[in-house]
């Protein structure tokens, strides 16, 4: 385990994207369904609109950091992994549930910076067990965006998860169970699938 300051400061990055993007999992229903929402005088969707914002933006205070920049503070370990895989998901989630108020009023430029953030997630190493779903969410919310993503990724993580299906809803999470992996198969396949399978 690296206990240095960069490898430290990488983890108060992720604790405060798991953050926002859990929160955003309130924020946007609630954005969608009053987009005028506001608390404290400040407007939900503009706080979400500016932080999601600023977490994907390279040199800002709250900037999150890509796959690849963690892989590097890892010395180039493939067994790291890193729960901003598992926020990128969340927030990709969040972005569908709000597409209308938040992801659409995003400039051309701050679109491209958001998915150049995800996709460096999106197509990479990933834990092989349910986090494959992570993965495989953040590239269909790309595709559906019109970004470029890797097929065969896309299709070697949907074989993987497959092959993890013991049958009548229930998934081995890797070489184990869970009761979380059953809730993950089960909430992310379908959503995965209208997006994109």
């Amino acid at each position: 385990l690296d206990h240095s300051e960069e490898a430290q400061e990488a983890q108060r990055k992720a604790e405060k994207f798991e953050g926002l993007t859990r929160t955003f999992f309130i924020a946007a229903p609630l954005i969608h369904n009053n987009p005028e929402l506001t608390v404290c005088g400040y407007k939900i969707r503009d706080y979400y609109k500016n932080q999601v914002l600023r977490s994907c933006t390279k040199g800002d205070q709250v900037y999150i950091g890509t796959y690849d920049e963690l892989m590097e503070l890892a010395g180039g370990d493939r067994f790291w992994c890193f729960q901003q895989t598992v926020e990128t998901c969340a927030l990709v989630i969040c972005l569908w549930l709000c597409k209308e108020e938040l992801w659409d009023t995003y400039t051309k430029e701050e679109k491209d910076r958001i998915a150049a953030f995800l996709s460096n997630y999106a197509h990479n190493s990933t834990v092989p067990q349910n986090w494959r779903m992570f993965n495989m969410l953040d590239l269909a919310f790309l595709h559906m965006q019109g970004y470029p993503i890797d097929h065969e990724i896309m299709l070697d993580h949907a074989q993987a998860i497959l092959a993890y299906s013991v049958g009548d809803g229930w998934y081995r999470d890797g070489h184990s169970f869970d009761y979380y992996s059953c809730w993950a198969f089960n909430m992310y396949g379908p959503l995965w699938n209208l997006w994109y399978g």
